[in-house]
């Protein structure tokens, strides 16, 4: 069973894996069977590469002891398992609210491919969980290597502003100094998260905001960093204009713009301050 914090909230603009489709443990006699689930926080993939965040459970209890984990995609379109590429070896990002591991994969073509989680526990047991990811010919949203869109997100200064354009409880007026356009036109890397602080029902997405803060602090005046709220009006679930401009149906979603207007990370999900750190030391 999928652990209710994970559970579909229609009210809520989340996403979640596809289908869960066989489980498997391999533990010593003497230590209790793990009841392995891999949840994978996403659902626009594309043809080609994409980062995948994984989080994983024993049952419902969130796994933080494991000491690696493999990734494998898998060609569902035979009749025997056939292996695509070599496997991935996943980075653990255990600094996050919601400790995950991140696997950068490759989707050969449109269609259902199977992914084999193989982890390792610090105690020594191993499990493998499968599941199934959907690749699509294209999406509504900037992708890597294409020009981000020069919105006019909204900005502010002082509180009474602050409410009227976010939802983060207290809100950090660093990400909402500059709009959208503006840092584009800046020459500087730039960062853009959409996300719903207040609305959040899980604990992976509204620490998204929590690292943006926290790198906003970190790269002063190198980078800039942009939160756009996901709702013009949550009572009526009618999405801000920015959110319909970028084609964003679901949140959070982060995007990491070099200082010449080009995407090169697009992240959906749980995003650590150290893997965002990372990403930006290579463009700073």
């Amino acid at each position: 069973m999928i652990p209710t914090l994970f559970r579909f909230q229609p009210r809520i603009l989340y996403f979640y894996v596809l289908l869960l489709v066989s489980l498997s443990a391999c533990t010593p006699s003497t230590q209790a069977p793990l009841a392995l689930q891999a949840v994978v926080p996403v659902s626009d993939l594309v043809v080609g590469k994409n980062r995948l965040p994984i989080l994983l459970y024993d049952g419902e209890t969130l796994l933080r002891e494991v000491s690696a984990v493999q990734i494998q995609v898998v060609n569902l379109q035979v009749q025997s398992v056939q292996a695509v590429g070599s496997a991935v070896n996943a980075v653990n990002y255990s600094d996050y609210a919601v400790p995950y591991w991140r696997a950068d994969v490759e989707l050969p073509s449109v269609g259902y491919w199977g992914v084999q989680a193989s982890v390792q526990l610090m105690d020594g047991r191993s499990a493998s969980a499968e599941f199934v990811v959907e690749a699509k010919a294209s999406v509504t949203m900037p992708t890597v290597g294409t020009v981000a869109i020069a919105s006019d997100s909204p900005t502010a200064d002082n509180p009474t502003d602050l409410a009227r354009i976010t939802s983060a409880y207290p809100p950090d007026p660093a990400l909402y100094q500059i709009s959208i356009r503006d840092a584009l036109a800046s020459g500087k890397p730039t960062v853009i998260s959409f996300a719903t602080p207040a609305y959040c029902q899980t604990s992976y997405c509204a620490p998204v905001v929590e690292s943006l803060s926290a790198i906003a602090k970190a790269f002063a005046n190198k980078v800039n960093v942009i939160h756009v709220e996901v709702y013009r009006d949550y009572a009526k679930q009618e999405k801000s204009a920015v959110m319909l401009e970028w084609g964003l149906s679901t949140e959070p979603w982060t995007f990491v713009v070099d200082g010449q207007g080009t995407v090169v990370e697009s992240l959906q999900g749980p995003l650590s301050e150290r893997e965002l750190r990372e990403i930006l030391e290579r463009l700073v």
